[in-house]
C-alpha cells in the first residue's frame, strides 16, 4: 500500500509531529509512506516538496494576504496531478491545509480515482475561516456574521459563510473518511457537514522507547536545577499565543502561598517566557524551542508536574510526551485533554479558566508526595499501553483499506500482517 501525507510542515508544530509520527509507524509496519510538504526541516529521502509556485502566484498571494483568504489563489496545488510521487499512491492522506499554501479546490480534480482521508487537527476544516471557534457554534449551519474575523487565521472581510460552502462542497465529494484524535473532535466532526462520512477516533501514537523517565537528578543537572526544587513545567510552540493559556498559568501561580513559591521552578520549554511573570517569586528556566524527541524526553523527566491551562486544545501531544516520561499532568478540562488526563489516575483536571482550582491542584501535587509519584507511575503505563506507534499505524492501516468500522477497536496483529 502507497500512503502519501499532505501537510505545510514535515516535522514542525503539533499537526506536523503527530503526522510524522504516523508515517514512521507505517513505514515500521512496511507501510510505503512519504510525505508532500511546503516547508521541510529535514533530509528524510521519504519527504518531498510540494510543487514550486508559479510565478502569478507570487501576486495572487499578496492580494490573498491583504485580503486573508489566501487558500484558494494558489494555482499550484493543481500541479500535484503531475508529480510522480502523487500519481503513483493510492491513499492520500490530508493534514492541516490551511495557512496559505495549499488550494483546497483543487482536490476533486486531484483525488480522482483515489482514496482520500483528512484528519481533523484542529476545527478549520469545518468552519468557515478560524481553527478554533470559541464559543461560536456558526459552523454547524453556514458560518457569517462571524463574532471572531481576527481569530486566526484572520479574515479582513466577512467571507465565511462563502469558505464555509465551499469548504462543505469540496470535502464532502472528495473524502472517503475523517480521522480525530480525540472524543472532543470526533464530537466536533458529527455535528458539522462532514457528519455524514466515516469519522475515526484514533489517538496520536508516540515512540515510547525515546519518551520514557530518564533520572531525575541527572536531568535537573543537565539544566542547572538544584533537586531540592520543585519543578512545574509547560510548554508551547508559541508561549504566549491566548489559546494556550499562559496568562492563566501565572495567574494561578500567583495564588500559591509565597514560601511554595520561592521552592518552585517554572521550567518553560517554548519560544520564550510567559507575559505578566515578573514578581511571580519563583525561579524560571527557559530551554527555547526544543525539537529533538531524545533531548524533550530529558526535560520532561526533569520535572514533577505538567500543566497545560490551554483554553482549547484538539489533543495535547505535550501532555502524551510529559505523561510518556512518568510525570503526572494538570489541565483544564476543555477539548480532547480529558482523553489523556483521566481526573485521579493520570493527574487532575479542573473547570476550564479557573485559576483558583488549578492553583489548588498544583498545591495538591507539591504537598503530596505520594499521589505525585502513583499518578506519574499511571501516567507511564497508561501511555504504553495505549498509544504506541505500531497499534496506532495498524488501526489507520485498516481504515485506510475499509476493513475497520468508523471509531472501531484496534484490528488484530494478524489483520494488520495482512494489510502490509
Amino acid at each position: 500500500m502507497n500512503v502519501l501525507h499532505i501537510n505545510e510542515f514535515d516535522q514542525i508544530g503539533g499537526a506536523a509531529t503527530a503526522m510524522w509520527r504516523l508515517h514512521s509507524g507505517l513505514r515500521q509496519l512496511g507501510v510505503n509512506s512519504r510525505i508532500l510538504a511546503a516547508r521541510i526541516s529535514g533530509d528524510a529521502v521519504d519527504v518531498h516538496p510540494l510543487p514550486r509556485w508559479r510565478r502569478r502566484d507570487y501576486h495572487l498571494a499578496r492580494l490573498g494576504r491583504w485580503l486573508r483568504f489566501p487558500d484558494v489563489l494558489i494555482t499550484s496545488t493543481f500541479d500535484l496531478a503531475r508529480e510522480p510521487v502523487f500519481q503513483e499512491t493510492e491513499i492520500i492522506h490530508l493534514h492541516n491545509l490551511h495557512h496559505g499554501y495549499f488550494n483546497y479546490l483543487a482536490l476533486p480534480k486531484l483525488l480522482r480515482g483515489k482514496r482520500a482521508f483528512l484528519t481533523l487537527h484542529d476545527m478549520w476544516a469545518v468552519t468557515g475561516h478560524c481553527s478554533y471557534s470559541a464559543d461560536c457554534q456558526r459552523w454547524k449551519t453556514g458560518c457569517g456574521r462571524c463574532p471572531y474575523p481576527l481569530a486566526y487565521p484572520a479574515m479582513r472581510f466577512d467571507t465565511s459563510a462563502l469558505e464555509w460552502r465551499l469548504k462543505r462542497r469540496v470535502f464532502a465529494q472528495t473524502l472517503s473518511g475523517v480521522f480525530v484524535l480525540s472524543q472532543w473532535m470526533e464530537a466536533i466532526a458529527k455535528a458539522s457537514f462532514l457528519g455524514d462520512l466515516p469519522v475515526y477516533r484514533i489517538p496520536a501514537g508516540l515512540d515510547t522507547a525515546v519518551y520514557r523517565p530518564h533520572d531525575r537528578l541527572a536531568c535537573r543537572q543537565l539544566l542547572g536545577i538544584p533537586d531540592d526544587r520543585f519543578v512545574l513545567m509547560f510548554a508551547a510552540m508559541n508561549v504566549n499565543d491566548p489559546r494556550k493559556g499562559s496568562d492563566l498559568l501565572v495567574a494561578a501561580l500567583r495564588q500559591l502561598p509565597i514560601h511554595h513559591r520561592q521552592r518552585l521552578t517554572l521550567l518553560v520549554l517554548g519560544d520564550t517566557r510567559p507575559d505578566d511573570c515578573t514578581g511571580l517569586g519563583c525561579q524560571m528556566v527557559l530551554t527555547g524551542r526544543v525539537f529533538n524527541d531524545h533531548l524533550k524526553a530529558r526535560l520532561y523527566s526533569a520535572a514533577d508536574v505538567f500543566v497545560s491551562p490551554a483554553r482549547e486544545e484538539a489533543f495535547g501531544l505535550v501532555l502524551q510526551e510529559a505523561m510518556a516520561c512518568g510525570v503526572p499532568c494538570l489541565s483544564f478540562r476543555v477539548g480532547g485533554m480529558p482523553d489523556l488526563v483521566r481526573d485521579g489516575e493520570t493527574g487532575i483536571t479542573v473547570e476550564p479558566e479557573h485559576t483558583a482550582k488549578l492553583a489548588d491542584a498544583i498545591l495538591r501535587l507539591i504537598e503530596r508526595d505520594d499521589e505525585r509519584r502513583l499518578l506519574g507511575t499511571r501516567a507511564r503505563h497508561f501511555v504504553e499501553r495505549e498509544f504506541g506507534l505500531q497499534p496506532q499505524a495498524g488501526k489507520y492501516l485498516a481504515a485506510y483499506a475499509g476493513q475497520t468500522a468508523p471509531c472501531a477497536d484496534q484490528p488484530s496483529a494478524s489483520e494488520v500482517a495482512e494489510l502490509t
